[in-house]
């Protein structure tokens, strides 16, 4: 996935950088986003016809003839999930969604991350923040298991 980049600068301080979306990257996004699931697909339709060959040649024919017709529409399925439905649904949310096409800028230092659009922006802190102490809940100190017992009044 090429992104499309206006310009990355690095100064001693902190990082930016920015960029726009485009339709080809957003195909790309989503197609990485599904690399995982159709790869399940793939390798499970794979394994339903080894088994279907395998009932198939040692047991039964129609089990085996069923397995093998799943596995063999089961590819071709995904296929076509992936080069003609997936762009087409791609497309088609890029054009719907008008944030998708705005310029993006990031910035980030040692202690923070920030992100801004035309639309707003957002800043978050990347060191942890300290645990600060509290009261003891009060199921774990016992006022709960004492006042069951009865040993002190409501």
């Amino acid at each position: 996935m090429a992104l499309t980049m206006a310009a990355v600068s690095v100064s001693a301080g902190g990082s930016v950088i920015s960029g726009k979306l485009s339709d080809s990257d957003f195909l790309a996004a989503q197609r990485l986003h599904r690399r995982r699931s159709s790869r399940g697909v793939t390798v499970a339709s794979l394994i339903v016809a080894a088994a279907g060959a395998v009932v198939l040649l040692a047991a039964d024919r129609a089990a085996g003839l069923a397995l093998l017709t799943v596995a063999v529409c089961g590819l071709p399925g995904e296929g076509a999930q992936n080069y003609l439905l997936l762009p087409w649904q791609a497309r088609r949310l890029y054009r719907q969604c008008a944030a998708f096409r705005q310029t993006f800028r990031y910035f980030w230092d040692e202690d923070h991350l920030a992100d801004a659009s035309d639309d707003g922006n957002s800043r978050s802190i990347s060191r942890p923040t300290p645990v600060r102490t509290r009261r003891p809940h009060p199921i774990s100190s016992g006022v709960v298991r004492r006042r069951a017992r009865g040993d002190f009044a409501v």
